[in-house]
């Protein structure tokens, strides 16, 4: 099947930000006000996937990576947006789910670059 959209570069940079925001968050890192729009590439990058996945009719593949994402998303989101002290607020209490959450986003970002390998194996 040939591609009609190459994610690869969009799935690296989701698994950059990935890392780097929660080891900001875990570690305290002061905010800075790059970090929204680091937030909104990183979105720019997840909506190129999902229509990479759709066009190329990979529905499991676009449920599993759009559900991680959106579980990501739900603590990612407030700290890009409003900061370290709103995350500590809402999610103090929260870091390993955080943390589990996040390993299974970059664990179905592992499965997309697989997938993209084997693709281009053909």
């Amino acid at each position: 099947m040939t591609r009609v959209i190459d994610m690869t570069e969009s799935i690296a940079a989701i698994k950059a930000e990935t890392e780097h925001h929660f080891l900001y968050i875990e570690q305290k890192v002061k905010y800075d006000k790059s970090q929204p729009i680091k937030f909104e590439m990183s979105y720019a990058d997840y909506r190129t996937i999902q229509l990479g996945l759709y066009w190329e009719h990979r529905d499991d593949l676009l449920e599993m990576f759009t559900q991680a994402y959106k579980d990501f998303y739900k603590y990612d989101s407030i700290y890009s947006e409003r900061g370290q002290e709103a995350f500590d607020v809402a999610f103090s209490d929260k870091l390993t789910d955080f943390k589990n959450v996040k390993d299974q986003l970059l664990s179905v970002l592992s499965l997309l670059e697989q997938a993209a390998a084997s693709e281009a194996g053909k």
